[in-house]
């Protein structure tokens, strides 16, 4: 889109193992802060998950005083934590679901102030990794176990029915701009998990949502609350249920 709009850009691509490859040379990350540096870059990433979306690589940025498009580090760090986030917005009275918070040094207390079926979900990461949807206590204490083995921290969530929705919003000289929801259909399994996201045929995302005027100005005005809420600059997305 930056091209076909004539903006002079780049493309780099970062490895798992945060090697960065820019038109086919490999470089350290180190060696790719420099080469933004003195190429004078602004920098835009969009990296899902680890290293882009937890803010890592928008410290280094930080550190090296290259400029970037999007929230800074600390804002970032913020909104991977799930659950900061949702006490965050809980404090700000935007609804979120009722949450119990599992840690792998705690003794597991599977008593839930909800009913089955729950969501389970890690803490922090992103693309909807490790997501489920549990339909009783057997089966959570076998998700929870498998999950504190490989992380500190679990979140288990009521489920709430209804229509999904997400909203972007876009910063623009100072003004929030909240553009047209998209309602996320599933035409597979039960939930927008990972397989759901980035399998083809896992589900429809029909843009704009087929709601009335009313609905998709709540979602807009939701959507850049919690932008505004979280300390988030230039875009955002935020993920809404509609509850039925």
């Amino acid at each position: 889109s930056l091209k076909t709009d004539n903006i002079d850009c780049s493309s780099i691509v970062v490895t798992k193992e945060k090697r960065w490859i820019y038109e086919g040379k490999e470089m350290s990350e180190e060696e790719g802060l420099d080469f933004l540096k003195k190429n004078n870059a602004l920098a835009f990433q969009c990296i899902h998950g680890t290293y882009g979306e937890d803010g890592e690589l928008v410290s280094r940025l930080e550190k090296y005083g290259i400029p970037y498009i999007g929230s800074d580090s600390k804002v970032m760090r913020l909104t991977i934590d799930k659950y900061a986030t949702e006490e965050l917005l809980n404090a700000n009275s935007i609804r979120i679901p009722q949450t119990v918070i599992f840690d792998r040094n705690d003794s597991p207390k599977y008593e839930l102030p909800f009913s089955f079926p729950v969501i389970v979900k890690p803490r922090d990461e992103g693309s909807s990794v490790s997501l489920y949807k549990i339909e009783n206590e057997d089966d959570l204490r076998e998700v929870i176990k498998k999950e504190l083995s490989i992380r500190q921290q679990i979140l288990v969530q009521e489920f709430v029915k209804g229509r999904e929705f997400t909203c972007g919003v876009v910063e623009i000289n100072g003004e929030l701009t909240a553009l047209v929801p998209t309602e996320i259909i599933l035409t597979k399994g039960e939930m927008f998990d990972y397989e759901a996201k980035y399998t083809v045929g896992g589900c429809e995302e029909v843009t704009p949502a087929q709601i009335d005027e009313s609905t998709t100005r709540t979602i807009q005005e939701l959507a850049k609350r919690v932008h505004e809420v979280c300390g988030c600059k230039d875009i955002s997305r935020t993920d809404i249920i509609m509850k039925e």
